[in-house]
């Protein structure tokens, strides 16, 4: 008589469980790593998309800065000057929008922009100046 089954020993579910966590053990800590590098390129990006932005609106707006208090809606606005097209009876937009909306900050988790310390606002504007920053860790202001 054969009572043998085709369960797996206590053995053999051993060495699958230590293989398992070793597995694990590999790439988790990868998939870590890599969020981290998505997160650090799409910060990187959102802080080119909005100086362009404030550059942008500089030259359209003879040197001035967009105001902190309305800085949103000075982007993502249409400034109200508008211009006739030769090639149709629309009217051209010549300043604004600049922005389709405010990008957030990937690691604060909100496009709040703000002039206070780390991890008050998502991106630290300095009106006078038109610097902007990360404003969710002391090391991101650097980039």
């Amino acid at each position: 008589m054969d009572y043998r089954t085709d369960a797996p020993s206590p053995r053999e579910f051993l060495i699958a469980v230590i293989f398992l966590i070793a597995l694990g053990l590999v790439v988790v800590p990868q998939f870590t790593e890599a969020t981290f590098h998505m997160r650090t390129a799409e910060l990187t990006s959102n802080l080119t998309t909005l100086r362009g932005a404030i550059a942008l609106y500089r030259i359209h707006h003879n040197g001035e800065l967009p105001r902190l208090a309305t800085f949103a809606q000075q982007l993502t606005d249409s400034n109200g000057d508008w211009e006739w097209s030769s090639d149709g009876p629309y009217p051209r937009q010549t300043a604004g929008p600049y922005l389709r909306f405010v990008p957030k900050n990937p690691y604060h988790g909100d496009n709040s922009i703000g002039t206070g310390p780390p991890g008050t606002s998502a991106w630290y504007y300095d009106e006078t100046t038109g610097k902007l920053r990360a404003n969710d860790s002391p090391a991101n202001r650097e980039l």
